[in-house]
């Protein structure tokens, strides 16, 4: 019973960042229940090894506090990370809606949280859109990178292939003919 990992939205400042880890950890370093232990599904057999058991708490860096505080926020003991809300953090920057690639002032500030992780030797995460956008992030330095949701990869492939069907059969050569395998996944 419990996470594995815990991704707090809107952290501003290192005192919400400093709850989150201490409401993840078990008394009498936190103020996280025990619950009753294992007869309610949780811990081992007693309290011997609860330390291995806690999750990785990472504060999610989107709101202009957040981004002016992101050292301080990087420097609180027990946190695994920092994430990004790409879109939230540019709404707090007053950038436009949506998001322009090549945002400037955004991407420093994205690339601001990046630098706060590697001198501290945090995980940096960061949510992107498609594999394209993955593989860029990765290669900012992001450690972490969430691609898109399954809701919106499987609304991406359903247009992609509606698109598709709508072409009229006299524009272009139609492809053969395919073994049908719904379990493909290509």
């Amino acid at each position: 019973a419990g996470a594995n990992g815990i991704v707090v939205a809107m952290v501003s400042c290192p005192e919400e960042a400093r709850q989150a880890v201490e409401l993840s950890r078990y008394q009498p370093e936190g103020r996280r229940s025990y619950g009753g232990g294992p007869r309610n599904g949780v811990g081992k057999s007693g309290l011997d090894g609860l330390e291995p058991d806690l999750p990785e708490v990472f504060a999610m860096v989107e709101t202009s506090g957040g981004l002016s505080r992101v050292e301080e926020i990087g420097d609180v003991v027990g946190l695994a990370g920092l994430y990004v809300g790409p879109v939230d953090l540019g709404l707090a920057m007053s950038r436009p809606y949506p998001l322009l690639s090549d945002d400037a002032p955004w991407l420093s500030a994205v690339e601001s949280v990046v630098q706060a992780c590697r001198q501290r030797g945090l995980r940096a995460g960061m949510f992107a859109t498609d594999g394209d956008d993955a593989r860029r992030w990765l290669a900012t330095g992001f450690s972490d990178v969430v691609l898109s949701s399954d809701i919106s990869i499987l609304r991406r492939g359903l247009h992609e292939h509606l698109d598709r069907a709508r072409v009229p059969a006299s524009v272009g050569a139609l492809p053969g003919p395919r073994v049908a395998d719904p379990y493909a996944g290509r």
